[in-house]
């Protein structure tokens, strides 16, 4: 339940912007709404139910019928009407509690119409409300009436029937029963000023959850990928590690601790030994060569024998470059294989193998050949024991696919807010097509001070940097223009130097 709730917290923090415009138009729209609304005034008249012989709270329950007549909008205008009330009146009624008394209340913008409205409209509902009654009652009174009246004129009339006959006109005069009566028609005028800060209150709290509501649905419905929450409930891949932006140096520490766990989960892998591992991205971007860095800094850091192919030979700087120094491309085009040791060189001394794109050599889709591409392999397993393969981009390139199909496992690179959902996707089942085994997808913002993961500080330097952590803080002018770098010249500059390590 926890982690649900973080993953929604973060889903409306990363959209914060849209979260802080919506709350803000809300309070404005209050702010609007009050100036425009003015005083209002509201003027009252109560009337009352009481049956002679009955409970109060009997007749409560006819007064809770007589509300809803009242407020019935057709009724209401047609009582409106005989009452000669201005249309731009408003009248509700309610209940006085659970008791048998009712308020009628007018709305106006002046006291004098409002304590008006509320008295003649309480009125006429009562005349019209009483009058099926009476006109029922005075049918009844008339033949009783006769009745008394025949008896009067008869020579032999009877006194007892006379008697009985008055005291049934009497009690039939003096019955209220469901009756409604005034309690008060004339019953005040509230003045009603709208309260700036109560509707500001209102507008603040609403459009925080409108905004919130409107942050949700818009990152449900975005084909970009941010999160392991995003990865997986929309593509349906499981996340290794979550790479965050470098620069400053406490981020640049972050992304190399997240590089090194990355690294373990390689290591502990069921991969064999010399393994093959394909780093790919569903679309060109930076990440992949860092990522490929990374796993083989790591990995080389750790004993063991590290070997980086750059196999993206369908970059447009590298398809037709010729003076790159000789590597990948040149292997695979050659007719008899040749040593791979003529194509390595060491990126960094003591660490990690690289063997280059190499020359132009025409289109890479002729290149990467089945029989080809595991004789490149075979070679390389025989200097290292774990070859990290940079590959083109995988729904962009075809030969992609035998490259992933070649190797133990592939770990799949999505760049933070600029990978899409279908694409990656299309990457999922293009893997499959050759039975790929999927390792898992490390998500990246590739922006940082170097391309590459930054090699492991020893203890003496660690404590220099965290002594110095105050001192490198203050230079902020000079980190913070990496902040402000474009995302092509920051992937241009990477290519450039995965090209000539």
């Amino acid at each position: 339940m926890t982690s649900t709730l973080n993953v929604q917290i973060e889903r409306i923090w990363r959209r914060r912007v849209l979260v802080l415009v919506v709350t803000a138009l809300a309070v404005l729209g209050a702010v609007a709404a009050v100036r425009e609304a003015g005083t209002s005034y509201t003027g009252r008249a109560a009337l009352i139910v009481s049956s002679p012989g009955r409970a109060p709270e009997q007749d409560a329950i006819l007064v809770v019928g007589y509300v809803d007549y009242f407020n019935n909008g057709p009724y209401q205008e047609r009582i409106r009407a005989q009452a000669d009330v201005p249309d731009d009146v408003t009248f509700a009624a309610s209940m006085a509690a659970a008791s048998p008394i009712f308020y009628i209340d007018a709305t106006a913008d002046d006291p004098e119409t409002a304590a008006s409205a509320a008295t003649s409209m309480a009125g006429a509902f009562r005349d019209d409300v009483n009058a099926v009654r009476f006109a029922g009652r005075a049918g009844t009174l008339a033949e009783l009436r006769q009745q008394l009246d025949e008896q009067r004129s008869s020579p032999e009339a009877d006194a007892v029937a006379m008697a009985q006959l008055q005291d049934r006109i009497t009690a039939i005069e003096l019955d209220t029963t469901n009756e409604l009566q005034d309690q008060q028609l004339a019953a005040g005028v509230a003045e009603e000023r709208p309260s700036l800060a109560r509707n500001v209150l209102l507008g603040l709290f609403g459009g925080l959850i409108l905004g919130c509501v409107a942050a949700l649905a818009l990152d449900a419905v975005s084909k970009r990928l941010r999160t392991a929450d995003d990865l997986r409930g929309k593509v349906g891949v499981e996340t290794l590690v979550e790479v965050p932006r470098g620069g400053k140096p406490r981020a640049e520490r972050g992304r190399e601790e997240q590089f090194r766990r990355l690294a373990n989960i390689i290591g502990l892998a069921d991969l064999p030994r010399p393994a093959t591992l394909v780093v790919a991205a569903p679309r060109r971007t930076a990440g992949v060569a860092q990522v490929a860095r990374a796993i083989a800094e790591h990995r080389a850091i750790q004993g063991e024998r590290s070997l980086i192919l750059r196999a993206d030979l369908s970059g447009s700087a590298r398809a037709t470059n010729v003076d790159e120094p000789p590597g990948v491309a040149d292997f695979l085009g050659a007719v008899t294989p040749p040593a791979i040791a003529e194509f390595i060189h060491q990126a960094e001394p003591g660490v990690v193998l690289e063997m280059p794109t190499g020359t132009g050599h025409g289109d890479p889709y002729a290149l990467f050949t089945r029989e080809r591409f595991g004789k490149l392999l075979q070679q390389a397993h025989s200097v290292a024991d774990v070859v990290v393969v940079e590959a083109p981009p995988i729904t962009e390139a075809a030969e992609a696919q035998v490259i992933c199909a070649a190797a133990d496992a592939v770990v799949l690179v999505v760049e933070r807010g600029t990978t899409r959902v279908p694409e990656t996707v299309e990457a999922c089942r293009l893997l499959g097509q050759v039975e790929s085994r999927l390792l898992g997808a490390v998500i990246i913002d590739p922006r940082c001070t170097r391309p590459t993961a930054p090699t492991p500080p020893t203890d003496e330097s660690a404590e220099s940097a965290d002594s110095d952590e105050s001192a490198e803080l203050d230079e902020s002018a000079e980190t913070d223009e990496l902040d402000k770098v474009d995302m092509l010249k920051v992937r241009e500059s990477t290519s450039d130097q995965t090209a000539h390590p």
